[in-house]
């Protein structure tokens, strides 16, 4: 298993994200270019990361729910109408509170509904089983290459029982629904309660400006 990542400037040019970090080409039409692993891993690419309240750019590991609504009055100036980003249409957070740019800089953004729409219309979707873990795996009509998104890890004892280590319902998507919800994805896309937990595959965009 591969040691604690130390985050630090990406020798291959790629923002802050750690240095193991790659960029996995689907042949997608905009470009879009998703990580082979989840915001805040460690260890294994299989490992589900941190997870995070819709909007917020601090990490919810031991707390499942947030008080903080970013539909609310206050914080609506997170989000903004994104037709004119070129990789969606819709009100999406803003790049600086965005937990995947806040934590990997360059042109890192949490994916929108738009670009998982787009994955899933140019991929066959399978669900896989690793030597410890489960999820799905996306493989593009394109080019053949292949995304994994893990949704649980486990492990098993000596009787050979799993164990269940961590699990998530979907992850987040930079894309805001309506009251109090914004859209979350697995091999679907359905609303999730903004205070909600969850973790983030980011996607790298070479047009963000």
């Amino acid at each position: 298993m591969q040691a604690d990542i130390t985050i630090h400037i990406n020798k291959n040019g790629w923002g802050n994200a750690p240095d193991v970090i790659r960029l996995i080409d689907l042949g997608l039409p905009s470009g879009t270019l998703w990580a082979n692993a989840n915001l805040g891993f460690k260890g294994s690419f299989s490992d589900l990361g941190k997870r995070y309240s819709w909007g917020t750019l601090y990490n919810q590991e031991d707390d499942y729910f947030n008080n903080e609504d970013p539909s609310s009055p206050g914080n609506t100036a997170k989000m903004f109408r994104c037709q004119d980003e070129g990789y969606c249409d819709g009100i999406c957070l803003k790049k600086e509170f965005d937990a995947a740019h806040r934590e990997w800089g360059g042109k890192w953004r949490t994916p929108s509904i738009w670009q998982h729409k787009e994955l899933c219309a140019f991929c066959d979707i399978e669900h896989y089983v690793g030597p410890n873990h489960l999820g799905w795996k996306f493989t593009s009509w394109k080019n053949g290459n292949i995304l994994y998104i893990p949704m649980s890890r486990f492990n098993s004892d000596e009787n050979g029982k799993f164990i269940l280590l961590d699990d998530t319902e979907a992850y987040w998507t930079r894309t805001y629904a309506l009251k109090e919800m914004a859209w979350a994805f697995d091999k679907e896309c359905n609303y999730s309660m903004c205070k909600t937990a969850l973790p983030i595959r980011p996607v790298w965009m070479p047009d963000l400006k």
